[in-house]
């Protein structure tokens, strides 16, 4: 094997520039395989990974990469000496295994390792290396500790069922599967059948093809589409869909389609609660509409029952570590404590209402003012008297325009 050192004559780094590929061992510890290529005061190495600038005076030493022939040889004299030295040697065999998957030799690296579990069944360098985790007292391939788990596999990593499945339902809009129909294909349909492909590109596929799928379920004005039109009119994450479907649902002129909106309003995510009231919004006058903001609006004010309040200061500590054992690394997850101190209260809420996002409640009064022409401003009791007031349905205010 050819040794050079790192203060070595340009002759010799030439020479080891002109291999085919080297081994540049640095004073750290850390070694770099490629081609060796001048740069004036440094080297630099071209790996697989790219190219590395190395200063000269952190360059031990370079050495010319052995063939494969050579590797596999040396790696069998090395197996030979642990065999002949003592074969129960777990942590030989390991180091073994070790030195052979950084060379890349593989069918070596695995037999090394299987002989460290021959000779020490516990041995976790071996185990881990052959894919095992530690799993309830014993050593089990790590697909049957994820199964047990809970988890399953998906594209070569482990996640939740529910990721998944939500995982698929994403690849599937994105590959577009549930895409529209042409309009040749629609005609041939029946009408069920073609509503049902409709609705299915509506729900998948690209932006375009479910907003196109919205504008011809608006022209069509069957009703069995209004719980899929009122989802996506609030919940699409493209806007242009979101517009199509609200179009749509006004296309079909039906008074009570608010109702099918109204439990949008009450989403934990501001952002389909603002959109679910602007659509409240563009029903001028409908009677339905109104009151649904209105009831959101009051929803939760006044008395309630009795309650505790907690009070605390707490104090988290990690009491221990449960390791888990990925594929390239051992991660040690913490067993959080806690400790607390404090004081419980015994409530009764006599009078107050739900606290509601202030943008959710600025796209609520935007939108009743839209609908009846008043504007009652942030008083619950306003809301409330509005309620009282029209609780028929059947009247607006004078601003208001007639129902659709």
């Amino acid at each position: 094997m050819r040794t050079t050192t790192a203060l070595g004559t340009g002759v010799l780094l030439l020479a080891a520039a002109a291999a085919s590929a080297d081994v540049v061992r640095l004073r750290d510890g850390t070694t770099l395989t490629g081609r060796v290529e001048e740069d004036g005061d440094a080297l630099r190495v071209v790996t697989r990974a790219g190219t590395v600038r190395v200063p000269r005076a952190e360059v031990l030493g370079i050495e010319a990469e052995p063939s494969p022939e050579a590797l596999r040889a040396e790696s069998a004299g090395r197996a030979g000496a642990i065999a002949g030295r003592s074969a129960n040697d777990a942590a030989a065999w390991a180091e073994h295994g070790d030195w052979c998957l950084a060379r890349g030799l593989a069918a070596e690296a695995k037999a090394a390792y299987e002989a460290a579990v021959g000779a020490d069944p516990d041995c976790a360098a071996a185990r881990e290396a052959l894919g095992y985790v530690r799993w309830k007292d014993s050593w089990v391939p790590e697909a049957t500790a994820m199964r047990e788990k809970g988890f399953v596999e998906w594209r070569g990593r482990w996640v939740l069922p529910a990721e998944r499945e939500y995982l698929e339902r994403r690849e599937a809009r994105a590959s577009g599967p549930t895409a529209l129909p042409s309009a040749e294909a629609l005609r041939a349909l029946g009408a069920t059948e073609r509503l049902k492909s409709l609705v299915s590109a509506l729900a998948g596929g690209k932006p375009e093809d479910r907003a196109a799928a919205a504008r011809e379920l608006g022209r069509v004005r069957d009703l069995a589409a209004l719980r899929s039109l009122a989802r996506a009119a609030v919940t699409d994450e493209d806007a242009s869909v979101r517009a199509a479907a609200l179009s749509a649902l006004h296309a079909l002129e039906y008074k009570e389609t608010p109702l099918y909106l109204s439990s949008a309003l009450r989403s934990r995510v501001p952002e389909t609660a603002i959109r679910a009231a602007r659509a409240h919004g563009s029903f001028q006058g409908n009677p339905l509409a109104a009151r649904g903001l209105a009831e959101f609006y009051v929803e939760g004010w006044g008395a309630g029952p009795r309650v505790n309040l907690k009070s605390v200061n707490q104090l988290a500590y990690i009491r221990d570590f449960d390791v888990e054992v990925a594929q390239a690394a051992t991660i040690g997850d913490p067993i959080v404590g806690r400790i607390e101190e404090g004081v419980i209260h015994d409530y009764k809420m006599l009078g107050g209402y739900r606290v509601v996002d202030t943008g959710v409640a600025a796209a609520v009064e935007e939108a009743f003012e839209g609908v009846t022409g008043q504007r009652l401003g942030k008083e619950k009791k306003a809301w409330a008297g509005w309620l009282r007031a029209n609780s028929s349905g059947a009247a607006l205010a004078a601003g208001g325009a007639e129902a659709r």
